[in-house]
């Protein structure tokens, strides 16, 4: 019986789309009376935004290695899911919509995979010039990009105009993120921090973050959570935090890597929590309720298992047609290729 791999970083990947489902599910229940409500939002987006952060620092850790099966695999499995999300919630409604989700890649409509699409095809380059580096021109590279792709946006100009557009959700803070996991690899594999250390001081990020933000929103009497952006410098000494601390464990499952390997999926299937709430259960509902955060956790668990399911359902039934397809796309590009040299 051959051995299980670690699963502390198949944890933090878990664990990452879980955030990234509670941010969002937050956002579609739309608190706005109940204050307590409010608050849990503040604390939400301190905590979410780290969830993309450490998905791009574990790519970086452990490098991107560019494979053309898995570039098609990816561009297939996003376009599957986004349509399958699309009959879900509207039916069988053959419109301008239905083909736009057709093209999603190539439109650049789900931010973080067009993102990710780039950074594969430009991860041979980065993985190299990395090398070519030493530690002192490392970190001088660091600070450079800490500065301008973190420090400046957060501090001293609107993330909504400028070239790091979205506070974080774009190419050159993904490239970021990518070259500090790295760094992380080429310098601090064998580095080991205290986990009761990396706890706490994400912890007290967390409430840094969510006091900065609620007093600026009460001084300026406007909703504000501009320091848990994505290129916030607390959320990336946060997700840095988290990541260490799920470096230090020791733990191996296979139920949780199984899990872990349709995290993509989930992430893909996100708009089904829109199918969840008008068929099995309105978290808009609950909104106002005392007991929402309860609700949310219930409601959170419903669509990442939805999407568990769903992604294993599509690899027992297509697994061998989708592998088929990538081996015919990748001969008519070998085909296409010889005849143009």
């Amino acid at each position: 019986m051959s051995e299980t791999r670690s699963s502390n970083f198949e944890c933090l990947r878990i664990l990452a789309i879980i955030l990234i489902l509670i941010m969002h599910s937050y956002a579609q229940a739309n608190c706005k009376e109940n204050l307590f409500n409010l608050f849990v939002g503040y604390v939400i987006s301190a905590i979410g935004n780290i969830g993309v952060s450490c998905f791009v620092l574990l790519s970086g850790y452990f490098g991107v290695k560019f494979k053309m099966q898995r570039f098609i695999q990816l561009i297939l499995i996003t376009t599957f899911y986004t349509v399958i999300s699309f009959i879900a919630n509207h039916g069988w409604l053959f419109n301008i919509s239905f083909f736009d989700s057709l093209i999603v890649v190539l439109r650049y409509k789900n931010w973080f995979i067009a993102c990710y699409l780039i950074l594969m095809l430009l991860s041979p380059f980065i993985n190299k010039a990395m090398l070519a580096l030493s530690k002192m021109e490392y970190n001088r590279l660091l600070i450079i990009l800490f500065v301008t792709f973190s420090v400046l946006p957060t501090l001293f100009v609107s993330y909504y105009y400028t070239i790091l557009t979205d506070g974080g959700k774009c190419l050159t803070y993904i490239l970021f993120l990518y070259i500090i996991g790295r760094y992380l690899s080429l310098f601090y594999s064998e580095k080991k921090i205290s986990k009761s250390l990396c706890l706490l001081s994400f912890l007290s990020l967390t409430i840094l973050i969510v006091m900065l933000n609620v007093t600026i929103s009460y001084v300026f009497h406007k909703e504000c959570r501009i320091f848990s952006m994505d290129c916030s410098p607390l959320v990336l000494f946060s997700s840095l935090c988290v990541f260490f601390f799920f470096k230090g464990l020791a733990l191996k499952s296979r139920l949780v890597n199984s899990i872990a390997a349709s995290v993509l999926a989930v992430y893909l299937l996100d708009n089904l929590r829109l199918y969840v709430s008008d068929h099995i259960f309105d978290i808009t509902l609950y909104a106002e309720s005392n007991f929402f955060l309860l609700y949310l956790m219930v409601f959170v668990i419903v669509v990442f298992v939805l999407g568990i399911v769903i992604d294993k359902i599509r690899v027992f039934v297509c697994g061998k047609c989708e592998n088929y397809i990538i081996k015919k796309i990748i001969s008519i590009l070998k085909l296409v290729k010889m005849n143009l040299l």
